[in-house]
């Protein structure tokens, strides 16, 4: 971490797809019988861009189309737009990740190395609320993922409980 940036000002970013394709989870059952859960196969996706900042647990989510870089563009200058100071936003390495915005620096993680970002693990989580789920449209997902949201919006403890690793932690207390 850079210690220009307080640590209000560190944020990491990430993307999940999110479709009419249901997420298969685990299900108890009695021994020999198969577990039932609803399904769908379907190949229509969107996206979740999320940014948020461990420290502070602060949230700043949106659904695109796609993941490319007109639409991390968009994402990114909605984001400027929220802030008042500079960011410094650390992201994997995709190749739609190009910033031209002078708010928001940004630093790209170690190939293969997905584990550091804790935007995983958040995702992680609202996987797991997605099992099973089945969505007719992409709207309906929306709204169904939205409700999700909502409650890391008005518990922002669990986002810090989910987000905030040691080595984050660690980083930041040894700034100089």
């Amino acid at each position: 971490m850079r210690s220009e940036y307080a640590d209000r000002e560190i944020e990491f970013e990430d993307e999940m797809r999110v479709g009419r394709r249901s997420g298969l989870g685990r299900k108890w059952s009695p021994v020999g019988c198969r577990p039932c859960g609803k399904q769908k196969i379907g190949y229509q996706y969107l996206y979740l861009y999320v940014s948020l900042k461990p420290f502070t647990s602060e949230v700043f989510a949106m659904f695109l189309p796609r993941l490319d870089n007109e639409c991390f563009a968009l994402f990114t200058q909605e984001r400027s737009q929220t802030i008042e100071s500079k960011l410094l936003m650390i992201a994997d390495g995709a190749t739609a990740h190009r910033i031209e915005d002078e708010k928001i620096e940004l630093v790209k993680l170690p190939a293969y190395a997905a584990e550091t970002n804790p935007v995983e693990r958040f995702f992680k989580q609202l996987r797991r609320e997605l099992e099973f789920c089945v969505f007719e449209d992409l709207e309906e997902a929306e709204v169904y993922l939205t409700k999700v949201l909502q409650k890391y919006y008005e518990q922002p403890e669990l986002v810090k409980s989910l987000t905030l690793y040691p080595y984050i932690k660690h980083a930041q207390s040894n700034l100089n």
